[in-house]
């Protein structure tokens, strides 16, 4: 899938930037983009101590990084990327600004 249209390769990009080495390929490499619906990413991870982890460990920075990326889209959509952790594919949750990830059903 090119860059262009799997937006967390671009938030992995940010990320890859902040964190260090070892932290970014234990959490973030196991990660998959599935999908995208409105302001939301839906990104499959391993298990739900993954998704718990990312939550409370990471959220901040993968909100930021989505952000940042809305903010330089070419679009003129003026809400954030809200990623979302389903270790299965589950239904889509709306968007807010600070969205709190631990809510998230697994």
């Amino acid at each position: 899938m090119q860059d262009t249209l799997n937006p967390w390769l671009q938030v992995l990009s940010e990320l890859q930037k902040k964190i260090d080495q070892n932290s970014f390929e234990t959490w973030f490499e196991p990660t998959v983009f599935i999908g995208q619906e409105g302001d939301s990413l839906y990104i499959k991870v391993p298990n739900s101590y993954f998704k718990d982890w990312l939550s409370f460990h990471y959220s901040a920075l993968i909100n930021e990084a989505g952000q940042k990326l809305s903010a330089g889209s070419s679009t003129s959509s003026t809400s954030s990327t809200t990623p979302a952790f389903p270790s299965n594919a589950t239904r889509p949750r709306s968007a807010g600004p600070n969205p709190d990830l631990s809510s998230i059903p697994t």
